[in-house]
């Protein structure tokens, strides 16, 4: 009977334990260092000042660029955007409702046109 007790017990999860961020430094400071090819380094080094001119220039335009901008940036980063397919079907919509609506303009002046010719003329 105590065979049976033991049986019916949860098995428990194993935690794993997390790395101190002591241990993931020592961790890090023993893998060797990533080798980089001739030409990562040369576009390394090329981009090197444009990278500083840039920061320079984010730090700097924090100042520069009204609050009206970053505001409307912001909101557009919370836009739901239209999928591919949403996209599509909107423009065909968009493509036939601009053909039917051209063929009914179309229609209706020459239309006026046959009126006007037949009343102003005759």
């Amino acid at each position: 009977m105590a065979e049976k007790i033991e049986a019916k017990k949860p098995k428990h999860r194993i935690v794993k334990q997390v790395e101190t961020v002591r241990e993931q430094v020592e961790k890090n400071r023993q893998a060797p260092p990533k080798k980089r090819g001739i030409v990562r380094l040369t576009l390394y080094y090329i981009s090197l000042p444009f990278r500083i001119v840039g920061r320079g220039i984010k730090k700097v335009g924090r100042y520069i660029v009204p609050g009206y901008f970053k505001k409307s940036w912001e909101e557009l980063k919370q836009v739901t955007w239209p999928t591919g397919r949403d996209t599509f079907k909107l423009t065909i919509a968009v493509i036939i409702f601009s053909i039917l609506f051209g063929l009914m303009v179309t229609v209706v002046d020459f239309g006026l046109d046959k009126v006007f010719r037949k009343v102003l003329i005759d």
